[in-house]
């Protein structure tokens, strides 16, 4: 299949591609989303539009709907950088999926930063949790920015959204152990933890909600006085090694 030429930043699909970028709204009303980067791109198995910049092959295991060749200009309005990669695609966003019989899963509360929603995606499959779970209120997991930090782990973490309430009575119903990363938490050395289980991260500012901190078990990462708290992307990725190290001699 011969690339089609796109030439003009005006082309209905350069704007479409860009405001599946910018517009959370637009991203879930058309259940698509739009990666970029030669990696990224390759380890998709099927994209519905792929998009080379002039003068390069397309991946020779990527199977695509349609292919388009365009300008390092047009590139960059779609990606949103000023150096592109010669590489991007439109693909169907994945579907939520309810997280049954998991062991270890990781649950965010209004994490707002779309970056440390793709670390700790990327952190938590790297750690062997098998799911996340996102509350309402959290940014998106397929801003770009969210999925340019998750460097694909987004496609392959199964993930479920719901409310607060939805989320503790899909708790009770998996018989899942709550656990909480909270400042005023119990010192993680001195922390029992017990599968199936959740550990929950809050919002970067004020943490876990109250209803929260009185459902799960807090634990903290006890710090030097000099620092009252750590990024919430870097606590989850310490939590979950301990977690694991804890579990692995259990």
């Amino acid at each position: 299949m011969l690339p089609k030429e796109i030439t003009s930043l005006q082309h209905p699909l350069v704007k479409h591609l860009v405001k599946l970028r910018k517009e959370r709204k637009v991203r879930w009303e058309e259940n698509s989303v739009v990666i970029f980067g030669e990696k990224t791109v390759r380890e998709r198995k099927r994209v519905k539009r792929l998009f080379i910049a002039r003068g390069v092959s397309p991946p020779n295991a990527l199977i695509y709907d349609e292919i388009f060749s365009v300008t390092l200009e047009i590139m960059s309005k779609i990606s949103g950088h000023p150096k592109p990669e010669p590489f991007a695609a439109e693909l169907p966003m994945p579907q939520p999926a309810r997280l049954k019989g998991k062991e270890k899963l990781l649950a965010l509360e209004g994490v707002q930063d779309p970056g440390n929603i793709g670390t700790l995606t990327r952190t938590a499959l790297a750690l062997g949790f098998e799911g996340l779970f996102l509350f309402a209120n959290c940014a998106d997991p397929f801003n770009d920015k969210a999925l340019s930090a998750a460097r694909g782990a987004t496609f392959s973490l199964p993930y479920q959204t719901g409310t607060a309430k939805e989320f503790w009575q899909w708790v009770k119903e998996e018989k899942l152990s709550p656990y909480v990363g909270h400042i005023d938490g119990q010192p993680l050395r001195l922390a029992q933890f017990q599968k199936p289980l959740v550990l929950i991260l809050g919002n970067e500012t004020h943490g876990p909600t109250e209803l929260t901190k009185a459902q799960g078990q807090c634990i903290t990462i006890p710090t030097h006085d000099a620092t009252d708290s750590l990024n919430v992307a870097i606590a989850g990725g310490i939590l979950m090694y301990q977690i694991n190290e804890r579990l692995a001699h259990v």
